[in-house]
């Protein structure tokens, strides 16, 4: 957010709203078909070393800022609901007393 959404965050402290919002604005306002750009995360891997990178697949110069703030919402949106839907979030829950 510091460093890629500078005019975001300005535009949220004239309007006074978050930047997020302004974000998710932008990214409403394209249609979800009107790119193929993924952006694939790594971010939850941390027992790797180098930890493995994360990036942006299908970048091309046509992009806009809304289609890489897509592909970023969409991805970190899969990536939290990939481990609660194969069932990871059972080993979180409290035991119950034996």
């Amino acid at each position: 957010m510091r460093e890629f959404c500078a005019e975001e965050r300005a535009e949220a402290q004239a309007r006074g709203v978050s930047a997020y919002e302004v974000c998710g604005e932008k990214v409403a306002a394209r249609a979800p078909a009107a790119t193929s750009l993924v952006f694939h995360r790594f971010s939850t891997a941390r027992t790797h070393r180098p930890p493995p990178a994360l990036g942006f697949y299908g970048l091309a110069g046509w992009h806009a800022r809304a289609d890489l703030l897509r592909a970023l919402f969409e991805g970190v949106a899969y990536g939290h609901q990939r481990p609660a839907s194969s069932g990871c979030w059972l080993a979180l829950r409290p035991r119950s007393p034996a």
